[in-house]
């Protein structure tokens, strides 16, 4: 399975949430509270940089889950 970020509507705002998709792209997982980018510190800058931009580029280019869908 691969994860993946996507934007979630809860009704009364929208997040950023990890998920995870099986091998035709369907999410089979979402987690239950929005996404945040922390990593340790061996991992540095570059790590949560390259996290971010995966984020915004995946989130962008998905569809938006509405929780009512989900």
């Amino acid at each position: 399975m691969d994860t993946t970020y996507r934007i979630v509507d809860h009704g009364h705002y929208v997040a950023l949430h990890a998920v995870e998709l099986d091998g035709s792209g369907k999410v089979v997982h979402c987690s239950s509270k929005p996404i945040d980018f922390a990593f340790d510190a061996d991992n540095g800058a570059d790590k949560l940089r390259s996290e971010l931009q995966e984020a915004l580029r995946a989130a962008a280019e998905a569809p938006v889950i509405v929780l009512a869908d989900a």
